[in-house]
């Protein structure tokens, strides 16, 4: 079994400018626009209704920040974004400072804010823990006039990986996968927001009975068909061990339609996850992978094609006109 591996790559956090975004209203109180980064995305610039703002500001004079917002509901309404509770203004050359998350357009009970820090604190990605995270960071000076809103270009915070089965069995086979399973990963971590936003690999752990089961309709594939499993969201983490595992059950038909092969088949694997980014697994399918034996031919070792054996019996000729007639 070949398991191969292809990426596509997504921006990590950034306080860049927002894309594709119309400028915002001026104003002297604090608005909110979005716009979620177009890589491989789950959640999209038309399915993000709500995000959760926490934010704070520190002046010339005062360097400890002021929290002004604390986890506060920012909801969509037509193209607009506003909070409900009561409008928050700008200071002049006040330097703010804004994390913004959603947690599949939901309040997670992990935010953590204090001061101008951000974090996610044992976040959780399981199997009934399924759901697309994003984040975004700002930081903004106050004017007197002229303020835009706080522009959120929002990333995908976790990874996302799915399984390609190919099969690379002869003409007339079949083969089918069911039962599988990726289990022993991570399943928890520590986010920290900011312009260099990343994951904690200590607030985690690797576990027997953390599993997923993988979502695969793959029935009497032949050869070169393939069959890709659902995506599935895991924690970022660079694994220095082949801890991971995918098992799944393959059964083989030959051409005749009989059963010549069922079992479960276990790839362990080192993966590097990168957040933001989305991986195929590639999962190439043989008969030497299923365990099956290839009839093979060979010449006996003790063959000898140089010499024959020398013929016994009467070898005599006789020549002349006494040779009698059959």
């Amino acid at each position: 079994m070949l398991l191969a591996v292809a990426a596509l790559a997504m921006t990590a956090c950034s306080k860049s400018e927002t894309e594709g975004v119309a400028p915002a209203a001026q104003t002297k109180a604090i608005g909110f626009d979005s716009h979620v980064n177009k890589s491989s995305r789950a959640l999209s610039n038309a399915s993000l209704t709500k995000f959760y703002v926490s934010g704070a500001y520190t002046t010339p004079t005062n360097s400890t920040p002021v929290q002004i917002f604390n986890n506060e509901e920012i909801s969509k309404n037509g193209d607009l974004w506003s909070y409900t509770t009561e409008p928050r203004y700008w200071i002049k050359d006040a330097n703010y400072v804004f994390h913004a998350y959603s947690d599949n357009n939901l309040k997670s009970e992990k935010a953590r804010t204090q001061g101008d820090a951000f974090t996610l604190t044992d976040y959780l990605v399981n199997a009934t823990l399924q759901k697309d995270l994003v984040y975004a960071y700002k930081t903004q000076q106050g004017k007197e006039t002229g303020n835009a809103k706080v522009a959120f270009d929002f990333k995908h915070v976790l990874t996302k990986v799915r399984f390609n089965f190919i099969s690379a069995f002869p003409e007339g086979y079949k083969i089918s996968i069911d039962e599988a399973i990726l289990f022993n990963f991570r399943d928890k971590g520590t986010f920290t927001g900011g312009e260099n936003c990343g994951w904690n690999e200590t607030a985690d752990r690797t576990a027997d009975d953390v599993t997923i089961p993988v979502a695969v309709t793959a029935t009497d594939l032949v050869k070169d068909a393939t069959a890709v499993t659902s995506e599935y969201y895991m924690i970022p983490f660079a694994y220095t061990a082949q801890n991971v595992r995918f098992r799944f059950r393959l059964t083989v038909k030959n051409e005749l339609g009989e059963q010549v092969y069922q079992n479960y088949r276990t790839a362990s694997f080192k993966p590097t996850w990168i957040m933001g980014n989305a991986y195929q697994y590639n999962v190439t399918l043989t008969g030497n992978a299923a365990g099956l034996q290839k009839i093979e031919f060979e010449t006996d070792p003790n063959m000898n094609l140089d010499d024959w054996t020398t013929g016994t019996g009467d070898i005599e000729f006789s020549f002349g006109t006494d040779v009698p007639g059959n």
